[in-house]
C-alpha cells in the first residue's frame, strides 16, 4: 500500500536508524532500517509483511547526536498505517509506514530486555531498581527530569548487564565442573566408550578404551574400529554394525580385539545408534567390555567338563573291560588248571608234553591279554612296591632293541631320579607298549627319545589337569614317527580302538598303559601333529620309601594234608581246584555260594585248616561271607582268588586280616606255594 504524500503534518526528514520490531510486544523480534521520520510517525523497511492496524513495539538501536528525532535505546509503541512490496538487491523487502500511538514521553513504554537464561526480565529490573535505591547517596543530583531520566536508565541497564555477566560467570563455572566431573567419568569409566561414524571412523574413545587397545587417544581417532577387530571376526562386526543403523535398536555381540604387540581380548560388544538432528549422519555409541577372564574361565570348565565325561567314558569301558577279563580269568583258570595237573603227570610222554608246553605259552598270552583289560579297568596293580624307573625303562628299552634294531634309542635319565610305587612288571609293560607304538610309527627307522626328571607341583603350573600338588617323576617319550591326527589323539586310549591293519593290533596296548597309570594315582599325556611325531608324557607320585630287592619265587611244589574249604560259584572252577588240591595231598569241601559256605564252616570250622573264597559271587559277594566267617572264628585263614586284581575290594579285605590273594589264573605251582605260606604262617587256630 502506498504512502499517501498529501495532508501530511509536517515534512519528513531522512534518518539512517537500526531498528528492533516486535509484533504487539512479543518476544520474536525481527531487524528493520529507518529511513525517514516526522512528528506523526516514521518510514523503516523491513524482511517481514506488516498489516495496515498491527501494532508494532520499536526500539531505536542507533543515535545521531547532532540530529533530531526519535531517541536511541528508547520504545514506542506504533500502527501500521501502509506496507508494501519492495525489490532491493534482488532481495525481497517491505516498506512500512507507521504512527506513534504514545505522543508524551511519560507515556512510552520501555522495550523489555530479552533474557538469554530463564531469570525473568522483570524480576533483574526489579533487583537493579533496588540496588540504586540502596545507593542514591553514591548517585549526584541532577536538575534536568529527562537527563536524569536518562542517566537512570542507563544505570540501571549497566547494572542489569553486571548482574547478567555475574550470572554467566557461574553459569560458565558450573559448566566447567559439570563438564570436568563428566569428562572423568567418561575417561576412568570401567567401560570402554567408542564413538564411530558412518564410515566407521573411530571419533571419540576413553581412557579406559586406549588402555584396552594399548594405543594412546590421539593413534585411534580417524582409524577404522574394524582395523582393531581380529580378522575372523571382521564379518560379525560388519553385520553388527549394519544390524544398530538399519534396526536403529540396541544390539550385542561378543568378538576378539587386536591390541598393540599383538596381544587379543575377548569383549562383550553393545552399541546404540546416536539420536542426531542430521538423518543420515548414522553414529554409534559402544561400549565395550573386557570378557578375556570369563572367556578363559568358560574354556577351562569346558575342558575339566570335557575331561570329566572323558574320564566317565573310560571308567564304562573300563567296567565293561574288567568284567570281560574277570570272566575270561575264570574261563582260563579251569584250562590252567587242566593243563598244570596234567604237566605234573610223571607218565606223560612226547608228544604230548610238547603239545601242553605250547597250550601253557597260549595260556601265559590270554592271561596277559586280560591283564591288559584289567590294567585299563584300573584294576591291574598286583605287587606294589617301591621300585627305580630309571632301571624298568633301561630293562624296556633292551627288549625293544632286539626286535626294532633300525630305531634309534637315545635315553636321557636323571642320575637322582626319586622311587615310585608301583607294580613294576606294569610300569615295564606301560613302557614296552609305548615303545612298540613308536616303531610302529617308523617303519623305516627313526629316533625314540626317553628322559625322566624329578618334578614338584604345587599349584599344577605346568603338569595336566585334576593333578594333585606333589612330588612326581615324569617320563617324557618323544618319537619321530608319523604322527597323529586330532580324531586318532582323541581315540588312543579306548580299548579295541586300533589303526593297524589286518589285524595286526588288538587295539589294547594304550588302553591298558591309560588304566594301568591312572591305577598308579599318575597321569599321562599325548601331544603329536601328523607327520612330526608323537610325545608321550607319563607323571607317577614319588615315594621317599626305599627300592625294595625283586623277589624270586621258590621253584618247589609244596604239598599238605589240611584241609580246606573251597568256595566258588564258577563249577568248572570247582572241578579243576578239588583235583589240584587233591593232587597236592589236602581234604577239600566245597561250597557254591557265600551262604553255603557260611553252614559248611559253622558245622566244621573244628577241622577246616584254610578257606578258598572266591571273591566274585551271585547273592553274598565274598566281602560279605569273608565277615561272616570272621563272625564264627575271628581267627580264620582266608585265601581270596579272583579273576579280578587285589585292589579294591579285595585289598580291604586283606587290610581286615585275610591271609592272601591269587589272582586268576594261576597254576599249580602258584597255588601250592601260596597254600603253604598261609598254612605255615602260624599254628592252626581251632
Amino acid at each position: 500500500m502506498p504512502v499517501p504524500n498529501e495532508n501530511r503534518a509536517s515534512p519528513r526528514i531522512r534518518k539512517q536508524a537500526n531498528l528492533t520490531i516486535a509484533l504487539g510486544g512479543g518476544r520474536n523480534h525481527h531487524d528493520g532500517q529507518m529511513q525517514n521520520y516526522n512528528e506523526d510517525g516514521l518510514f523503516f523497511v523491513c524482511s517481514e509483511d506488516y498489516e495496515p492496524g498491527d501494532q508494532l513495539q520499536l526500539t531505536m538501536d542507533t543515535y545521531d547526536p547532532g540530529a533530531q528525532g526519535p531517541e536511541e535505546f528508547r520504545s514506542y509503541v506504533v500502527e501500521v498505517k501502509s506496507c508494501r512490496k519492495l525489490e532491493i538487491d534482488k532481495e525481497t523487502r517491505f516498506g512500512v509506514g507507521v504512527c506513534y500511538l504514545y505522543k508524551s514521553k511519560e507515556d512510552i513504554p520501555r522495550l523489555t530486555p530479552v533474557r538469554q537464561n530463564n531469570v525473568p526480565a522483570n524480576a533483574l529490573r526489579k533487583r537493579a531498581e533496588q540496588f540504586l535505591a540502596e545507593h542514591a547517596d553514591a548517585i549526584p543530583e541532577i536538575a534536568d527530569t529527562d537527563t536524569r531520566q536518562i542517566l537512570h536508565e542507563l544505570q540501571v541497564h549497566q547494572i542489569e548487564l553486571e548482574m547478567q555477566n555475574d550470572e554467566l560467570r557461574r553459569a560458565q563455572i558450573e559448566t566447567g565442573t559439570a563438564l570436568a566431573k563428566y569428562t572423568d567419568l567418561y575417561d576412568f569409566a570401567p567401560v570402554s566408550y567408542f564413538t564411530i561414524d558412518s564410515k566407521g571412523l573411530i571419533q571419540k574413545v576413553n581412557l579406559t578404551g586406549t588402555a584396552l587397545l594399548g594405543f594412546e587417544r590421539q593413534h585411534l581417532i580417524g582409524k577404522p574400529f574394524r582395523y582393531f577387530v581380529a580378522q575372523e571376526d571382521k564379518d560379525s562386526f560388519w553385520r553388527h554394525r549394519r544390524s544398530v543403523i538399519e534396526s536403529r535398536s540396541r544390539k550385542s555381540i561378543e568378538l576378539k580385539l587386536d591390541c598393540k604387540n599383538g596381544a587379543q581380548v575377548f569383549v562383550s560388544l553393545e552399541s546404540s545408534l546416536i539420536p542426531q538432528v542430521e538423518p543420515f549422519k548414522n553414529e554409534v555409541f559402544s561400549a565395550v567390555i573386557d570378557i578375556t577372564e570369563r572367556k578363559k574361565a568358560e574354556e577351562e570348565c569346558r575342558r575339566l567338563e570335557e575331561h570329566l565325561n572323558e574320564a566317565k567314558k573310560m571308567e564304562a569301558i573300563g567296567t565293561l573291560a574288567g568284567g570281560v577279563a574277570h570272566d575270561f580269568n575264570n574261563l582260563l583258570m579251569s584250562i590252567q588248571g587242566y593243563v598244570s595237573l596234567m604237566r605234573e603227570d610223571p607218565g606223560l610222554n612226547q608228544p604230548y608234553a610238547g603239545y601242553l608246553k605250547s597250550i601253557s605259552a597260549m595260556l601265559r598270552s590270554a592271561a596277559e591279554l586280560t591283564g591288559q583289560l584289567l590294567g585299563f579297568a584300573q584294576g591291574g596293580k598286583y605287587d606294589v612296591r617301591p621300585i627305580s624307573i630309571n632301571t624298568s625303562i633301561l630293562n624296556s628299552v633292551d627288549i625293544f632293541k632286539r626286535t626294532h634294531r633300525d630305531v634309534q634309542v637315545i635315553t636321557d635319565l636323571q642320575d637322582d631320579l626319586w622311587a615310585v610305587k608301583a607294580d613294576r612288571s606294569q610300569i615295564e609293560q606301560v613302557l614296552l607298549n609305548v615303545f612298540i607304538n613308536a616303531g610302529d610309527a617308523m617303519p623305516d627307522g627313526g629316533r625314540l627319545r626317553v628322559q625322566t626328571a624329578n618334578l614338584d607341583l604345587e599349584e599344577n603350573p605346568g603338569g595336566p589337569p585334576q593333578l594333585p600338588a606333589g612330588s612326581y617323576v615324569r617320563i617324557t617319550l618323544s618319537d619321530t614317527g608319523s604322527g597323529m591326527d586330532q580324531a586318532t589323539r582323541e581315540r588312543i586310549f579306548e580299548p579295541f580302538y586300533t589303526t593297524k591293519r589286518g589285524g595286526q593290533g588288538t587295539g589294547l596296548g594304550l588302553a591298558s598303559v591309560y588304566g594301568i597309570i591312572r591305577n598308579h594315582k599318575g597321569r599321562i599325556q599325548v601331544s603329536s601333529e601328523p607327520s612330526e611325531g608323537s610325545t608321550f608324557i607319563i607323571y607317577l607320585p614319588a615315594t621317599t620309601d626305599s627300592i625294595a630287592p625283586i623277589a624270586r619265587l621258590p621253584q618247589e611244589m609244596p604239598s599238605g594234608t589240611e584241609t580246606v574249604l573251597l568256595v566258588d560259584d564258577e563249577l568248572h572252577v570247582r572241578d579243576v581246584g578239588v583235583i589240584m588240591l587233591k593232587r597236592l595231598g589236602y581234604r577239600v569241601l566245597l561250597a557254591e555260594s557265600g551262604k553255603e559256605a557260611i553252614e559248611q564252616y559253622g558245622r566244621y570250622h573244628n577241622q577246616i585248616d584254610l578257606v578258598v573264597l572266591d571273591m566274585t559271587m551271585p547273592g553274598m559277594s565274598g566281602r560279605e561271607t569273608y565277615e561272616h566267617l570272621r563272625a564264627l572264628h575271628p581267627g580264620v585263614k582266608v585265601l581270596l582268588a579272583s579273576g579280578y586284581s587285589k585292589e579294591g575290594a579285595a585289598e580291604e579285605i586283606l587290610k581286615r586280616g585275610c591271609r592272601g590273594f591269587i589272582q586268576k589264573p594261576y597254576t599249580l605251582q602258584q597255588f601250592s606255594q601260596i597254600l603253604r605260606q598261609i598254612l605255615d604262617t602260624d599254628q592252626r587256630q581251632g
